[in-house]
């Protein structure tokens, strides 16, 4: 096939797949959810989840007023109700507590004083939405868990929101209204916290598609431009050194502005792998970079090793030049191998 169809077909499949790409990545973006919508689901899963608990409140209430009732009849009724994730019941009698669901968040006789039916309280290791049931000198509490919130955190002890409500994080939570909050309410818009989110937050769907798409499309770019150099590295000389400053101008770009966003946001551009220096600042940088030092390469060796036109100037034909040439180019590749394999001990 001739090179000039050859690198039309490999120019064709790359701005396809980048075309893919950025049209995947725009449709994330605008279908991405905004604040506002993110505090008015939460709002409203929340809600359906206070109903299922005063649900499940008001099936208990009736056996407060016997007097067999045990812990064993309590739990039984449990496993038979529509219980709330993550939400937790506690049974006290005259102030001394007979009965609790749940070993996560414990409830003392201390804070049931100070707790508030109807609104959210901070207990033990977290934020819970508080409900109390009072039938002569019994007590039962149910608790929801709106978010956890540990002095210390590790793998297992995470501060996060109920995952019901589909929260990242870092959203703040504050107990009273404040400028650029949102505020959450139940259905009876009685208010009960408000959310603050970060203004860097970006509510994209994770997907693998876009850096991928990228990564295809630069595969192919760096095809055709390996075609392009063999050929004009024989031949048309000045167009070579042309497409090789655009290269490296292309290559700065992407470093320096993290361009594409998708493909540097990939764990193989995350420098939590390996990083080294400016230009290697990931594995991806570093593939990147030797796939450039390796097109300049086999441009070079083209460029010396054509067949010299009549009308050239004989000093790129002498053979004392290659031969210095070679030998700096050699240890200037050498130092760049030393450099490379310690950065990568040392960085990885």
């Amino acid at each position: 096939m001739p090179i000039r169809y050859r690198v039309l077909w490999l120019l064709s499949f790359a701005i396809f797949a980048i075309g893919a790409a950025i049209y995947l990545k725009d449709r994330q973006e605008r279908n991405s959810l905004q604040f506002a919508q993110l505090a008015e689901q939460a709002q409203e899963k929340l809600q359906g989840q206070i109903q299922q608990l005063y649900v499940v409140m008001n099936h208990l209430e009736p056996s407060l007023s016997k007097t067999w009732l045990t812990e064993r009849l309590i739990a039984a009724q449990l496993n038979h109700e529509n219980v709330p994730e993550g939400s937790a019941f506690y049974l006290f009698d005259k102030g001394s507590l007979h009965y609790w669901s749940d070993n996560k968040t414990f409830v003392d006789s201390i804070q049931v004083s100070q707790l508030v039916s109807g609104k959210i309280s901070f207990i033990e290791n977290g934020w819970y939405y508080v409900l109390i049931n009072k039938i002569n000198n019994q007590q039962l509490i149910g608790v929801l868990p709106i978010k956890q919130q540990y002095i210390l955190q590790n793998k297992y002890l995470v501060n996060s929101f109920n995952p019901i409500l589909n929260l990242p994080d870092d959203t703040r939570l504050f107990q009273s209204p404040a400028a650029g909050t949102w505020a959450i309410t139940d259905k009876e818009n009685n208010y009960l916290f408000s959310l603050s989110f970060s203004p860097d937050l970006k509510i994209i769907p994770t997907t693998n598609e876009v850096p991928v798409l990228f990564a295809i499309g630069i595969f192919f770019l760096i095809l055709a431009a390996l075609d392009l150099l063999i050929h004009w590295g024989k031949a048309k000389l000045k167009l070579g050194f042309v497409l090789l400053l655009a290269l490296i101008a292309i290559r700065y770009i992407m470093v320096q502005f993290h361009f594409p966003a998708p493909l540097y946001e990939s764990e193989l551009f995350s420098p939590k792998y390996y990083a080294s220096s400016f230009l290697l600042n990931s594995l991806g940088d570093l593939l990147l970079s030797v796939t450039l030092f390796c097109l300049i390469i086999i441009f070079l060796y083209n460029f010396f090793n054509r067949k010299p036109n009549e009308n050239e100037p004989v000093l790129f034909t002498l053979s004392s030049f290659k031969v210095v040439l070679i030998f700096l180019v050699t240890f200037l590749f050498s130092v760049f191998i030393n450099y490379l394999l310690s950065g990568l001990i040392i960085n990885s």
